[in-house]
């Protein structure tokens, strides 16, 4: 038998009152570290979620498993209906491979709609901050043990970040793809506007640790690059403008608009313009940027013969593009 601690930051013990009775039930699970008291759950045991994946949230977690193979945590705050033997299969797996950390595909429900989650294989370059593991991982715990305690850097918003690197050079993450688990993501906000949450002013101290900690890591693995480049020389050929600001777009109408706004509005003492490369927009993109296009020549709209391109290829349409 294994010993697997179960950690899980749900405020609402309501929102996970199924997956507990078959934490309980299973003869591997040592402990329950919940936000509140459940009397009727035997393993269960208070614990202080502040913080919650900061630095010394870890370190009381890693003080607290100590003995343990196994932490399975939680990763959000959302009603989270386990599979049956769901966490079994992970622990299973984790044994079998020897990974660090095994996760797995789920299925989300949205406004009352069910869809498949499937997830992506991690990898050595895979060091988004934001890179999705779900809602659920099982981590191997005597390592995660060691990474925490031997953290050196006093990280107010980084430290799960700086702890999944290292963890990532000690062995690998397991993408298990089967649906083990069902979350109520309880948080609707479009993917657009995720995707740019970063670029928040309030957000500026987030990014900087977490760029210190993507650097250090990089270091470590000998991949990363001194910021050394050689000078520019622009008279080289002849361009119409000094930069362009390239911006690939498909039905983006709330967002687009203001984008470009943004970009013509800047102050430069060189000539500048803005290339979007519209993937075939359905939803009114096209009809803005023509609008801005006519308003400004400074912003060129351009629309790909190719309608097999993703952000990649649109990347490289505008590149290309000789304006």
């Amino acid at each position: 038998m294994s010993n697997i601690v179960v950690c899980l930051p749900n405020q609402d013990l309501s929102s996970v009152s199924e997956s507990l009775v078959q934490l309980s039930d299973n003869q591997n699970i040592s402990l329950v570290l919940l936000s509140q008291v459940a009397s009727d759950l035997p393993k269960s045991e208070l614990f202080d979620f502040s913080g919650f994946l900061g630095l010394d949230f870890l370190q009381r977690l890693a003080a607290r498993i100590k003995g343990a193979d196994y932490l399975l945590l939680g990763l959000k705050d959302a009603r989270l209906i386990l599979g049956q033997f769901a966490e079994d299969r992970l622990l299973s797996v984790a044994e079998d491979s020897g990974a660090v950390m095994v996760y797995s595909d789920y299925t989300e429900i949205r406004e009352g709609k069910a869809s498949a989650r499937p997830l992506i294989d991690y990898q050595l370059g895979s060091i988004r901050d934001d890179f999705a593991f779900g809602a659920l991982v099982m981590l191997r715990a005597d390592l995660f043990r060691k990474v925490v305690i031997e953290l050196e850097t006093e990280y107010e918003f980084a430290a799960f970040y700086d702890v999944r690197l290292k963890l990532s050079r000690m062995g690998a993450f397991y993408r298990l793809p089967e649906f083990l688990y069902t979350v109520d993501e309880s948080d609707l906000r479009a993917s657009g506007q995720k995707l740019f949450d970063y670029v928040d002013p309030k957000n500026r101290a987030v990014q900087l640790e977490m760029e210190a900690a993507a650097t250090a890591h990089l270091k470590t693995l000998g991949a990363w690059l001194s910021p050394e480049f050689l000078p520019v020389v622009f008279d080289e050929e002849a361009f119409s403008v000094r930069a362009s600001v390239i911006i690939p777009v498909r039905n983006r109408a709330k967002t687009i608009g203001d984008a470009v706004a943004s970009v013509l509005s800047q102050l430069a003492d060189f000539e500048f313009n803005c290339i979007v490369v519209d993937n075939h927009s359905t939803d009114g993109t096209s009809d803005i940027l023509a609008d801005f296009a006519r308003r400004d020549s400074r912003l060129i709209h351009v629309q790909p013969s190719r309608t097999d391109l993703g952000i990649g290829g649109c990347w490289n349409v505008g590149v290309a593009d000789s304006r």
